[in-house]
């Protein structure tokens, strides 16, 4: 018989479904802005997270479409290793590029 994990509980590797961002998601967005300007060799006015998706693993992959300005996205993957405080312990650019409805059209 199959078990409910319930609306708030997911399968481990499993992804939520996209989400708003929230204050926690700002914050990582905040944590991890200097090291994304550094790779991407710009300086982001606005750097505003939209939406998110998270899988957890062992830890959390947080994969977050980041508003940039104009009709602009960033889409991050953030690796947190599941401590109390969500720092991130590592960062993948998914796409430099403009997108709109990222979280609704890619299958992550």
């Amino acid at each position: 018989m199959p078990v409910s994990l319930g609306k708030s509980m997911s399968m481990v590797g499993a992804f939520t479904d996209a989400k708003d961002a929230n204050l926690e998601i700002q914050k990582i967005c905040d944590q991890v802005k200097a090291q994304i300007e550094k790779k991407t060799h710009w300086k982001y006015e606005e750097f505003r997270p939209v939406e998110y998706k998270e899988q957890n693993v062992a830890g959390v992959n947080y994969f977050i479409k980041v508003y940039i300005g104009g009709d602009s996205y960033l889409h991050l993957k953030v690796f947190s290793c599941g401590q109390a405080e969500r720092r991130p312990d590592s960062i993948f650019l998914k796409s430099p590029l403009p997108c709109t409805d990222w979280l609704q059209s890619h299958s992550i």
